[in-house]
């Protein structure tokens, strides 16, 4: 069952869904030190202090050591106009932000989902991780617009984390349990990890 994470939140598990990421970003963290893997669903306004926070608190999760990182969602258009944090824009800027966040020096991969939501006004895709339990291989799909929709929820006994920022402090809120909400896909793209695109 995957965890769903809505925006600010993050967790890790064996299987996560990221439901209508628009102007979103999908961070994906994998370790060979834990089976699972660790996401975040980050939102243009998320600063480098929260990816800092959240960064540390994620890599710890994974045993202390990240060995890939993937971006899915709204990565090439993140501009200095619609970023509120000059440290996350495209390219160089957030790439040593999320370098010193995850402590990770290796390639950053990501996909642009962002013409997708922008040719179906007001839905973003759904994007769906998974490692499988024989292999332990990596699997990243998403679903456009009008292929997924999500069900009413379900008291489950994942757990999840929030960001949250105010008075320039940034707060790790405790663990909650969360209903899980199924998110069904009707259709689905698998990225090829091999030929993603590097940040």
């Amino acid at each position: 069952m995957p965890d769903y994470l809505n925006e600010d939140h993050f967790s890790v598990g064996s299987a996560l869904t990221f439901p209508n990421v628009q102007s979103c970003m999908a961070v994906i963290a994998t370790s060979t030190l834990h089976q699972g893997m660790a996401g975040f669903h980050a939102t243009l306004l998320t600063t480098a202090d929260e990816f800092m926070s959240v960064g540390r608190r994620m890599t710890g999760m994974l045993g202390g050591r990240i060995d890939r990182l993937f971006l899915v969602g709204n990565v090439a258009k993140r501009s200095v106009a619609d970023a509120g944090d000059p440290r996350t824009v495209f390219g160089a800027p957030l790439r040593s932000t999320l370098r010193e966040a995850f402590g990770y020096r290796g390639r950053i991969t990501y996909e642009d989902t962002d013409a997708y939501r922008r040719s179906a006004a007001g839905s973003g895709v759904a994007v769906r991780t998974s490692r499988g339990a024989a292999n332990n291989q990596l699997r990243i799909v998403y679903a456009l617009p009008g292929a997924w929709n999500t069900g009413a929820g379900v008291p489950c006994s994942q757990f999840q984390f929030r960001v949250q920022s105010g008075n320039g402090a940034v707060r790790i809120l405790p663990p909650r349990a969360v209903l899980h909400v199924e998110c069904a896909m009707t259709a689905v793209t698998e990225l090829n990890l091999a030929k993603l695109k590097h940040l």
